[in-house]
């Protein structure tokens, strides 16, 4: 750190800003998540307890390979198979690109997706399998867990906005499998 820095960031407020601005970020991408949730829950209503309401968290770590913003609905557990507690997480990661072994990118991946917390693995795999090569997500192990995430990258909020619709027809058409019937 500089003197320069330091003196420029005291006189121009860069601090309280830079506060500010991730603040805002923060609450834009919590509300955002948590609409995208509510959403999918409506296409499978049967699958959630009435009036469950989304834990959202956030996880901040410059340059760590898993920050991450996300929102947790807890599933009705008489509608999951037996002994499986599942909750819909939809969430968007910060990765490195070198877990995905990605040079061409210049910063961090921005992974949008959702994936259901303690589903099986056969579960998972069915549902690849259903969604054939035409599909509009992409799948890849979850970093955190065992299961499997459906996502895109993005970089902006159209692709936020296109990338949502596409998980609420995707849950809309295979959220069913989750169920325990």
């Amino acid at each position: 750190m500089t003197e320069d820095f330091l003196t420029m960031g005291l006189r121009k407020d860069r601090y309280l800003k830079a506060i500010e601005l991730l603040e805002q970020f923060d609450e834009e991408i919590k509300a955002t998540i948590r609409d995208i949730g509510q959403r999918m829950m409506k296409c499978q209503p049967d699958l959630f307890i009435e009036g469950v309401e989304g834990d959202v968290r956030l996880r901040r770590k410059p340059f760590s390979s898993k920050s991450w913003a996300r929102v947790d609905y807890e599933m009705d557990p008489n509608r999951t198979p037996a002994g499986q507690q599942q909750h819909l997480n939809v969430h968007l990661y910060w990765i490195s690109p070198t877990e995905y072994d990605r040079h061409d990118v210049d910063g961090a991946l921005r992974a949008f997706g959702y994936k259901i917390k303690g589903a099986s693995t056969e579960t998972d795999t069915e549902v690849i399998q259903a969604m054939g090569d035409n599909s509009m997500l992409d799948t890849a192990p979850d970093p955190f867990g065992d299961n499997t995430v459906f996502y895109r990258h993005v970089s902006s909020k159209t692709e936020i906005e296109e990338t949502a619709e596409a998980m609420i027809n995707h849950f809309e058409t295979f959220g069913n499998r989750y169920s325990g019937e």
